[in-house]
């Protein structure tokens, strides 16, 4: 897939302003990755778990990253789960869900037990909202439409949320996004990667508000086409893909968005040379402000979590874990 982070996009006007916020961010540690780690999968009041390449091992460090550990447990070889595998960590419980064979395994990494259930349900995006369900985004039976749904894993109950995203028959190219859950209030988010809209919701698809961020795309900027294959319905991007907003992360009442668009009011070589983090008010969507996270021996922000007052940043071969304080 090729993905543009909004380059074309900035090198004009965008015809919108951010208002940067007063902050204090500081390094406290840092440490390589040589590019095992993932997206942060977990946390309790000591440590952050991290997705490995190897769905059967775990990486632990406490919240300063100075203590760093490999868990293992007893997951059997199972045909096509990695690479394309989605996992969380609830202490002491691992959820991982398989995106190429449909399955769920639920295991206890201090008991060393693990279970499988069969979902019969493909998808592309999940976040667990519970110990027996998560939230899914799946394609219709057409194949030309993603929305999203709430699947039981005991009993394979399916809800489904077709109220939340846009009816886009593209293969769900436009509607991408990040969707994630913010387990203290119970709240899901869905920010849309190329136009700026994100919504929350509860876990049963009442919808709470649908807000717009900071700039003025509210169009989508990539589209899906349907390839002429004789006797199949294949999508694929119709053309490059321009990202809007590219990685987002919410903690309690702050919602996170990386974007990578420049707005009118920055200096080019103050946006070149950090990642902008725009804020919002994740209770109503509001935008509150900007702030700039610095780079990292100029390596690509993959992920970042915040917790508290921790920021922590994901780096291509880096892991950093900030200080931050906003006034």
């Amino acid at each position: 897939m090729l993905i543009n982070f909004g380059d074309k996009l900035n090198q004009q006007n965008n015809g919108f302003s951010r208002r940067f916020i007063r902050y204090k961010i500081t390094e406290i540690n840092s440490c390589e990755t040589d590019s095992l780690y993932g997206a942060v999968i977990g946390s309790t009041s000591e440590s952050f778990y991290f997705k490995l390449r190897n769905p059967g091992i775990l990486f632990r460090t406490d919240k300063y990253l100075n203590h760093k550990e490999y868990i293992s447990f007893n997951l059997p070889a199972i045909a096509n789960l990695p690479p394309v595998f989605l996992s969380f960590v609830d202490s002491p419980s691992i959820y991982i869900l398989g995106g190429n064979i449909h399955c769920l395994i639920r295991g206890d990494f201090i008991k060393h037990e693990i279970e499988k259930f069969d979902l019969q349900q493909n998808f592309t995006k999940a976040v667990l909202v519970s110990k027996n369900s998560a939230i899914v985004r799946a394609r219709d039976s057409s194949g030309s439409i993603q929305y999203l749904r709430k699947i039981n894993f005991l009993n394979r109950d399916i809800l489904p949320g077709k109220n939340i995203l846009d009816s886009v028959k593209d293969g769900g190219f436009a509607t991408d996004g990040t969707l994630l859950f913010e387990k203290s209030n119970g709240k899901v988010f869905y920010i849309n990667y190329y136009n700026n809209e994100f919504c929350c919701f509860d876990t049963l698809f009442h919808l709470i508000y649908r807000a717009n961020t900071v700039d003025t795309f509210s169009h989508y900027v990539t589209r899906g086409a349907n390839l002429s294959v004789p006797g199949k319905q294949i999508f694929s991007l119709a053309r490059p893909a321009k990202v809007i907003n590219k990685i987002s992360a919410v903690d309690e009442s702050i919602l996170m968005i990386n974007s990578a668009l420049k707005a009118d009011n920055e200096n080019p070589g103050d946006f070149d040379n950090n990642d902008v983090i725009d804020l919002y008010n994740a209770t109503s969507g509001k935008y509150v402000g900007s702030f700039y996270l610095p780079k990292f021996w100029n390596e690509k922000l993959r992920n970042f979590k915040l917790e508290k007052n921790l920021l922590l940043a994901i780096y291509e071969k880096h892991c950093v874990c900030y200080r931050i304080s906003f006034s």
